[in-house]
């Protein structure tokens, strides 16, 4: 028991050990998940970043490095790879279907890749709007506005 101490007189606050012990798992699901969040969103921050200042064929071999660099565990056929001490959760590879330019980490409840085309929603053009007032949702557009 502790006791609270207000401006009249001590009054007796019960603390629950069950109370306290889901706290505490919970600060610590709370943590886990910012961790995660920020490691993705370092990945997925990485690849644009050098990604910008590629062109298709370079971005191709840029995956394929990418993707041995996450998964590697030391040394690669002598190539250097990632240090040992970095642990990458398998959950937040980047999804294999497609480069990895395919894919955004979104957070919503639980933070997890989705395609950047699976964002696209369709588009009902008024037959009498004018064309130079739309704009097509394409999944290049999408990528664009993120930013």
């Amino acid at each position: 028991m502790d006791e609270a101490v207000g401006d009249d007189e001590p009054v007796e606050v019960e603390t629950d050990p069950l109370l306290l012990a889901t706290q505490q798992k919970l600060a610590e699901k709370l943590v886990e998940e910012q961790t995660k969040m920020v490691v993705a969103y370092f990945l997925f921050s990485l690849v644009w970043t050098v990604g910008a200042t590629l062109d298709a064929a370079s971005k191709l071999k840029f995956d394929e490095f990418f993707r041995m660099q996450c998964a590697s565990e030391g040394d690669h056929h002598g190539k250097q790879t990632k240090p040992k001490e970095l642990k990458i959760p398998r959950g937040l590879f980047i999804p294999k279907r497609g480069l990895v330019y395919d894919h955004v980490y979104l957070q919503q409840t639980f933070g997890s890749w989705h395609t950047w085309s699976s964002m696209v929603t369709r588009c009902n053009i008024d037959q009498k709007g004018k064309v130079s007032f739309f704009l097509e949702p394409l999944t290049r557009n999408k990528m664009s506005s993120s930013w």
